[in-house]
């Protein structure tokens, strides 16, 4: 994990998108940077962690980061030698949240991820924490992405219902389809998969 944290380090410090696409395509082919961008990034992983949830972990001054702090978080007494360990244990809480009916993380997932950042150094908890509340502030979008490592990055951006007022007059049921005033409640979008039935609320939020 330290080769791919100094990668996002670096996305971070380069300006200009040409720089930033030569820096990921150097590293198309590492499965731990496309889960950090995916975990990040995509509508799919919708893991309700907030930087609220955050302010028992970590400390004020590790919620934000500028290029002056380099020095002062990449020193060479980091100990990197359990990193690997530590994300394959946030992997398996992100799965967790994943399957679970809301997104909403209950206090044992927070206490779980706290533990695991309780060992972690000052790097990983930056960057680990940006993966989780899913900003990783790096200025690479799901376009740029995408281009390099194919359908990665799904974004979810339904169109908003329109109330149909003005129009209700206008249309006609047919044997195709019906129209029928908005009810209040919940917009949701159905995904069919060979195995499943995904139900989302119109913010990405798994609904059943």
């Amino acid at each position: 994990m330290k080769e791919i944290m100094s990668v996002l380090s670096n996305l971070y410090s380069t300006s200009g998108r040409k720089a930033k696409e030569e820096i990921i395509m150097r590293y198309k082919n590492n499965d731990k940077l496309k889960n950090v961008l995916e975990y990040s990034m995509s509508s799919d992983v919708v893991l309700g962690i907030s930087e609220k949830s955050f302010e028992k972990i970590l400390d004020k001054s590790e919620f934000f980061y500028t290029p002056g702090q380099e020095s002062y978080l990449w020193t060479d007494d980091l100990d990197w030698s359990k990193s690997d360990g530590h994300f394959g244990s946030l992997k398996d809480i992100i799965e967790h949240i994943l399957i679970q009916p809301t997104p909403t993380p209950n206090n044992a997932v927070i206490e779980s991820i706290k533990n695991v950042f309780d060992d972690c150094n000052r790097v990983e908890r930056y960057w680990f924490y940006r993966m989780f509340i899913q900003n990783l502030n790096i200025g690479v979008g799901p376009k740029l992405v995408n281009k390099v490592f194919g359908p990665l990055i799904h974004q979810y951006t339904p169109m908003l219902a329109d109330s149909g007022i003005e129009k209700f007059d206008k249309w006609e049921p047919t044997d195709e389809y019906y129209v029928d005033t908005k009810i209040d409640g919940l917009r949701l979008t159905l995904f069919f998969t060979p195995d499943s039935i995904r139900v989302k609320t119109r913010s990405g939020k798994r609904f059943w």
